[in-house]
């Protein structure tokens, strides 16, 4: 006992009568020669805040005669004297407690019920069962004050001890039948604790699955809506981008038409004033000749030519021959020495078109050249284009039809438009 100090060492049991009366568990104490069984129990403690342990031993038999010298019997010194606490539940020692320092004499069954009982206690964390019975000559009495006085003894006769008898064996009946009982009962509640646990597991299992499920869902909705919302994101996007985009190729496409009228206007404006200025210089090549007709023709009637006097006289203008012969003279048809324009795609720039002629007439010509695009024609001029030279006109988006036509730069005809 020396881990602990000095131990103190209880029974733990149920008081029983003496005298032939009932025990604990109900079974009547036979006083003969008959066999009886005991069953002790022993309190023990390793310490403050530590569990109670509860040390039970064996059920073991003794003769009937001395159920009275167990029967509440205090044997934790004769325990702690042959075995010891510490050597069943290292560490503990003895826990007094008067009230439950006792050993219980029974019958057999009785006592297996009792055993058993004490080995399934609610009440203690910690039980032992051991195998140890004390000797009956060093069993401590119970003291005189807590014992009944025994009543004298009365020799009885062989009818009355059969009768004595008979309610002692239907009462041991009885009490096995209600120990049967109560383990059919408690073997009932396990029974119906284990359903109502499984029972309990199994609407958690259900429980967490729908849980589980419903976290799985809202976690696809989530999902989806996110998806969605970056389809929808990129999808604005996208249309905000060939918004943007068309406007800039709507923008662009006006501002080249805008450039191209404006070219076209002053196209027609410097046409126009070369128009001007050529057939201002027709007008002055005209007088000019005339001029010099005139003189001619004065100088042939003062030699004498009368012709030419009666002309002056008649008021005849002088160039009426000269222009019809020169007329005849220098202004051929260009259209015949041009070549016609040789339409393909510009290389120099993309949905551009070319139309490429060459001036194969001995004098300088005038040429103009139209493309067909998807807003009109787009003409172009070019003056004075020299004997072998080439003249290319381009255009955008041009469907390829051609309108053109040439003429000798001094030529008074004006050029064809389409």
């Amino acid at each position: 006992m020396g881990l602990g100090g000095i131990a103190r060492l209880g029974l733990l049991g149920v008081l029983a009568t003496t005298g032939g009366g009932i025990s604990a568990a109900g079974a009547q104490v036979s006083t003969g020669d008959e066999t009886s069984w005991v069953v002790c129990s022993f309190k023990a403690s390793g310490g403050a805040g530590t569990y109670i342990a509860l040390l039970v031993t064996e059920p073991f038999a003794i003769r009937s005669a001395k159920a009275r010298d167990y029967e509440g019997a205090y044997i934790g010194g004769l325990f702690d004297k042959d075995v010891g606490i510490a050597t069943v539940i290292p560490g503990y020692e003895e826990f007094y407690d008067w009230g439950s320092q006792r050993c219980a004499v029974f019958d057999e069954a009785g006592a297996r019920a009792e055993y058993s009982r004490r080995m399934n206690s609610p009440d203690n964390a910690i039980i032992r069962s051991l195998a140890w019975r004390p000797a009956a000559e060093a069993i401590e009495k119970p003291e005189p004050a807590a014992a009944e006085t025994p009543a004298p003894e009365v020799e009885k006769s062989a009818d009355d001890t059969a009768l004595d008898r008979q309610p002692r064996d239907e009462l041991a009946a009885t009490a096995r039948a209600e120990e049967a009982a109560r383990g059919a009962e408690q073997r009932e509640a396990a029974e119906r604790e284990r359903r109502e646990a499984a029972e309990r597991e199994r609407r958690e299992a259900e429980e967490r699955k729908r849980r589980e499920a419903e976290e799985k869902e809202r976690r696809e909705i989530e999902e989806t809506a996110r998806l969605n919302r970056e389809a929808a994101e990129f999808a604005a996007r996208q249309v905000a981008e060939n918004e943007a985009s068309r406007r800039r190729a709507e923008e662009a496409r006006k501002a080249y038409e805008e450039e191209l009228a404006r070219l076209e206007r002053e196209n027609d404006e410097y046409e126009r004033a070369v128009e001007r200025s050529r057939r201002e210089r027709e007008a002055a090549n005209r007088a000019q000749q005339e001029y010099f007709a005139a003189q001619r023709r004065h100088a042939a009637c003062i030699a004498g030519d009368r012709k030419a006097c009666a002309d002056i006289e008649a008021g005849k203008p002088a160039m009426e021959e000269a222009s019809a012969g020169e007329s005849a003279s220098i202004d051929p048809d260009a259209t015949r020495c041009v070549s016609p324009p040789l339409v393909s795609a510009d290389p120099a720039f993309a949905r551009s078109t070319q139309a490429v002629v060459v001036n194969g007439c001995e004098v300088p010509v005038d040429v103009r050249i139209c493309l067909m695009r998807s807003g009109g024609w787009n003409c172009g001029v070019a003056w004075n284009l020299a004997p072998q030279a080439r003249w290319t006109h381009t255009s955008f988006e041009s469907d390829g039809q051609v309108f053109w036509d040439a003429r000798v730069s001094t030529s008074s005809r004006p050029l064809a438009r389409p």
